[in-house]
């Protein structure tokens, strides 16, 4: 799988396509919310 990780602020995002058998994803996070935030956000891109 891979993974497009993007700042954002604001209206947050997350597609994901399969091309050729692979999966791809592109999602935001929102930098400028708390810092426990910021991790929980990462820490659930990672667990799809």
């Amino acid at each position: 799988m891979g993974i497009l990780l993007y700042a954002a602020v604001g209206r947050p995002f997350r597609i994901e396509v399969t091309l050729r058998g692979f999966r791809i994803q592109a999602c935001t996070v929102d930098l400028s919310a708390p810092f426990q935030e910021v991790r929980r956000q990462m820490l659930e891109v990672l667990e799809r």
